[in-house]
């Protein structure tokens, strides 16, 4: 029999700059043309105000366009790829005799405890950049207010997700066949 509130085990998600930077490139470059084209539009009415002033140009006029769309993009990427990577570390799971409590957030910390008499089904699921780093997904159903619906957590981009999630379920069965 397992000792109470001991934890049995500690899982954290792995977070991968790459497969990040590459998920976020389709809305990454939507903010970069909008934002060259509403902030350059913006600085290039400015720049044709000052040739007619002056006389000449100071600045090519691609310049405005060009130089907020390179600072939209670094920043946009910059910014949403380091606090995911802040939310990664902050983010643990653990698996204690009775239940599962998973903490998670940066700027809000989110405590959820989940016992395992109220879990319907787990499944794992290893996405395409997860398999070319041995990481996973495992999908945690609970019962939920209304008698159609499910909810639960999903612990994501774990390492070696096959040996949790066995681990997870041998743990679960073993509860369901001690006695009430």
């Amino acid at each position: 029999m397992f000792e109470e509130n001991k934890e049995l085990l500690v899982v954290k998600p792995k977070f991968l700059f790459m497969p990040a930077f590459l998920c976020r490139i389709p809305i990454t470059i939507f903010i970069t043309i909008w934002s060259a084209g509403f902030f350059g539009g913006f600085s290039f009415a400015g720049i044709m105000g000052l040739k007619q002033v002056l006389g000449y140009q100071i600045v090519p006029t691609w310049l405005p366009f060009v130089t907020f769309g390179v600072l939209a993009f670094l920043t946009s990427q910059f910014f949403s790829l380091f606090w995911e990577q802040k939310f990664y570390e902050k983010t643990k799971y653990v698996f204690y005799p009775d239940e599962l409590v998973y903490y998670e957030g940066y700027w809000d910390i989110q405590e959820k405890s989940i016992n395992y008499k109220n879990i319907l089904e787990i499944s794992l699921r290893k996405g395409v950049f997860q398999q070319m780093y041995n990481l996973g997904t495992i999908q945690i159903n609970t019962a939920a207010g209304s008698s159609n619906s499910t909810t639960g957590i999903r612990i994501k981009d774990i390492e070696n997700p096959d040996e949790v999630y066995k681990f997870f379920k041998n743990m679960l069965n073993e509860k369901k066949n001690q006695p009430a």
